[in-house]
């Protein structure tokens, strides 16, 4: 996957990594935009508070 190995040096930066590149792939329909947004809420809000 790329950039991967950037991203391993904590739990956090692993997981803006993942939640980035699942990002990537609601905004290019490449996953069901629906869900992809349901499961991406929790963590957009958390970095938004």
């Amino acid at each position: 996957m790329i950039n991967l190995r950037k991203h391993l040096g904590s739990a956090e930066d692993f997981s803006n990594w993942l939640t980035t590149t699942y990002l990537f792939y609601v905004i290019n329909r490449i996953v069901e935009v629906e869900e992809g947004m349901r499961l991406l809420s929790p963590k957009i809000m958390l970095n938004m508070a």
